[in-house]
């Protein structure tokens, strides 16, 4: 069997097991097993503590040694060094909360492929051409916790003007947290958080959680066609420019002329590939919108051709992989 041959059957052999994956590990999650696995412990010790079925608990935690997130010696169950980073729940790097709301929100379950195959967009789906996030507030807050604002202000903090951001704007926020991380990162730092009108309610939940009403202001609107401010020496904009795809040059040029002379902005780009092979997360994730008629994919170059025309006087282009995929992050200076 040739290596792209045997590369197809190993993937099909594992698709019958990846629910009961997911489960094992979601459940454990629930449980906060990980967060009591830090030092080695027999399943007695763990079962005891928790008051579970000792049986079932011995079982459990040997299936998450097979799946490599436990070690196991002398018949006692240990965390392994990446399992304590990623999914203990105090952790900054904690994955739970975003694997959970992601999941969630890359459903496909209310997509009939088959039925679009066959007939076309769902002509509801065209006329209501926007994602309906008003009914996603709590998986959008759980998707910006934790890993995905650490890995935010993680890249802030390495930019050389990271010492003179004074004042912030978060574009496009949804709940808000990953703004709110870069306010918190130094107390001399503050913030607009902008967002669609009915985003309001959950973003200033977020401020008030974060204890930040003193240092953040909340504008609401349509970032397309209303004013977003200005006098930023820091713009993030995450996620927002499949929405912006039909006038991205005047998008770009409002961000421009909101920045100060010197000032930095950053945005991460679910680009795919001109010929849409890769990354696979964002051609199969988005998938299902395309195929109900929204033009949604950003393909590479698209973005970075706009923005030179804008006038940005340096363009500083990665790939990084995040919490949500093979992702590029785009750094533009004035």
């Amino acid at each position: 069997m040739g290596d792209f041959m045997k590369k197809i059957y190993e993937n099909l052999v594992q698709i019958p097991y990846l629910s009961i994956y997911t489960k094992v590990l979601f459940s454990a999650l629930e449980l906060k097993l990980f967060d009591y696995l830090k030092e080695a412990k027999t399943s007695k010790e763990i079962s005891d503590e928790l008051k579970f079925h000792h049986q079932n608990t011995e079982l459990f935690l040997n299936g998450l040694y097979s799946l490599g997130l436990l070690k196991k010696e002398d018949d006692k169950f240990q965390n392994m060094e990446e399992t304590n980073r990623y999914l203990i729940s105090s952790s900054p790097y904690f994955f739970g909360d975003f694997l959970r709301a992601s999941t969630n929100i890359n459903d496909p379950k209310d997509f009939d492929f088959v039925e679009m195959i066959k007939y076309g967009p769902n002509i509801g789906a065209i006329e209501n051409d926007e994602l309906s996030f008003e009914d996603m507030f709590q998986d959008m807050k759980d998707s910006q916790s934790a890993i995905r604002s650490t890995e935010i202000v993680e890249i802030v903090r390495k930019l050389k003007e990271y010492s003179s951001i004074k004042k912030i704007l978060d574009l496009g926020c949804g709940a808000g947290l990953m703004g709110l991380s870069i306010v918190s990162s130094r107390d001399d730092i503050s913030g607009v958080l902008f967002d669609k009108p009915e985003m309001g309610p959950l973003i200033n939940q977020c401020v008030e959680e974060k204890n930040l009403g003193n240092r953040v202001e909340v504008k609401l609107g349509d970032f397309l066609e209303d004013d977003i401010g200005n006098g930023y020496d820091f713009v993030l904009s995450v996620g927002t420019f499949f929405f912006a795809k039909f006038m991205m040059a005047t998008f770009l040029e409002k961000i421009y002329d909101s920045l100060n002379n010197g000032g930095v902005f950053m945005t991460i780009v679910d680009e795919i590939s001109l010929d849409y092979s890769k990354p696979k997360e964002f051609v199969l994730s988005w998938l299902p919108y395309a195929m109900n008629g929204m033009d949604i994919y950003m393909t590479e170059n698209l973005f970075k051709d706009e923005a030179k025309e804008v006038g940005f006087k340096d363009i500083e282009e990665s790939e990084k992989l995040l919490a949500f995929g093979h992702l590029k992050v785009f750094i533009l200076r004035k």
